[in-house]
């Protein structure tokens, strides 16, 4: 009867420690959940990233833009200091102040464009391997909990399993 006890606690310490188990496996699928999560996020990232690389692209592609029609005006400046000097002179200076404005304006929106594509980045590289890095500490935590877990029922199933066999043998 004694044996039987110890085989009925066996069995309700088994049954137990599966529902551990059990558990551990709903919380990884938690965290594989929280991982996806994390997952579409970096690719909400890397599409922000994206844009902004594109919009910094079309920002170069207006001071290129710019520059030929600042040569353009150029030229023709040239062509109106031929009737006049001073006419030429105060539209040159108007025109070239206009540009270096645009300019100045351009150029601060591409260092601002690239100083956010560079902090997006690195945003998303921070937030790859702190996921990464968490995700790969828990699992392994996760894992070694479920070893001991098993170590554990599989002694006590050994010294049960002795211990019935010593019941048997008297």
């Amino acid at each position: 009867e004694v044996s039987r006890e110890r085989l009925a606690k066996l069995k309700e310490d088994f049954t137990y420690n599966l529902r551990l188990l059990e558990e551990r496996d709903a919380e990884l699928e938690r965290y594989d959940a929280a991982f996806a999560s994390l997952r579409a996020a970096l690719r909400d990232k890397e599409s922000e990233a994206s844009e902004l690389r594109i919009a910094a692209a079309e920002a170069a592609h207006a001071v290129a833009h710019e520059r030929e029609a600042s040569a353009e005006a150029g030229r023709k400046l040239e062509a109106a200091v031929a009737r006049g000097r001073e006419e030429a002179e105060a539209i040159r200076w108007k025109r070239e102040d206009e540009l270096q404005a645009l300019a100045a304006e351009l150029e601060s929106a591409k260092r601002t464009a690239a100083r956010r594509v560079a902090e997006a980045e690195e945003a998303l590289s921070a937030e790859r391997r702190d996921g990464a890095t968490a995700l790969e500490e828990h699992s392994r935590s996760l894992e070694r909990g479920q070893r001991e877990v098993v170590e554990a029922l599989e002694q006590r199933l050994r010294a049960a399993e002795h211990r019935a066999a010593a019941a048997a043998e008297e």
